[in-house]
């Protein structure tokens, strides 16, 4: 199996999304897949959805680290990027959500951001991000419940080059133009002309014309494939940056101690954000 090395962007001047600001709608509950009923017995099992929103900024700040009780730094946290390229990602705005319990209020604390790419990969291509928040009230509907003090980790594919947003507009486009007219030759297809006419090597030249389309049309249903998940509403002409429109919240579960300890990641729920500029 090959195993891809995610790098940092090394300054945040190279991401779009640094001094964007970013409403997250969250979506907590039971998704395929997640151990999360096998870490709290039951979790999610009502099929209830925890929903709230935050508004965030992404700073240029490097997250401090924070510093043991010997005061050694301690490392950051892998899942989202290297320390010393984790920048700071500010809570500007958090909603309330309506429980059994009537409306509550949800708070998170500031958290950190990093875009990672594999090695050699340029910043106009898409890029893998990784987010944290800390929720310091906690929230839960029914069965669905986050703890007071609980590490939420977001991850996702993330556009964050203008550059690369303008070249995706741009074949967006082409894309369009070409399926079009595609389909107005298909509608408007005329009877065999030219070599195709004749009746012993027609069949060979139809045949041969048949596949060479037949191979075009798939390479531009791929291209709309790719469209259609990752930019389902379009690519937004001017946009600071693009997110997946689902990305994955999941919370950080340790066991065991010292050397012997493992994590594992249980998923939460899902995300998308739109701009608040």
């Amino acid at each position: 199996m090959i195993t891809l090395t995610l790098v940092a962007t090394p300054t945040a001047a190279l991401s779009t999304l640094a001094s964007s600001r970013w409403r997250l709608k969250l979506n907590f509950g039971l998704e395929d897949g997640s151990w999360m009923p096998k870490t709290v017995d039951g979790w999610g099992e009502s099929g209830a959805r925890l929903l709230v929103t935050t508004d965030v900024s992404f700073e240029d700040g490097i997250v401090v680290r924070p510093r043991d009780a010997s005061g050694r730094s301690v490392d950051g946290e892998t899942l989202v990027g290297p320390p010393g390229d984790t920048r700071v990602l500010r809570v500007l705005q958090t909603s309330s959500v309506v429980t059994e319990r009537g409306e509550e209020q949800v708070a998170f604390g500031d958290g950190g951001w990093c875009v990672q790419r594999p090695f050699g990969r340029p910043a106009d291509e898409e890029g893998r991000l990784g987010m944290y928040l800390d929720c310091t009230s906690g929230c839960a509907k029914r069965d669905v419940a986050i703890e007071a003090g609980t590490r939420v980790f977001f991850t996702g594919a993330v556009w964050d080059d203008a550059k690369g947003l303008r070249t995706l507009a741009a074949q967006r486009d082409e894309l369009r133009a070409a399926l079009k007219a595609r389909e107005a030759q298909r509608a408007d297809a005329a009877e065999p002309a030219g070599l195709e006419a004749l009746p012993l090597v027609g069949g060979a030249f139809a045949a041969r014309r048949m596949f060479a389309e037949a191979e075009e049309m798939q390479v531009l249903k791929s291209k709309q494939r790719f469209f259609e998940q990752y930019f389902p509403n379009g690519v937004a002409d001017g946009a600071a940056a693009h997110f997946e429109p689902r990305g994955t919240m999941s919370l950080k579960v340790t066991n065991g101690v010292g050397i012997m300890a493992t994590t594992s990641y249980h998923i939460l729920g899902t995300y998308s954000a739109e701009p608040l500029d």
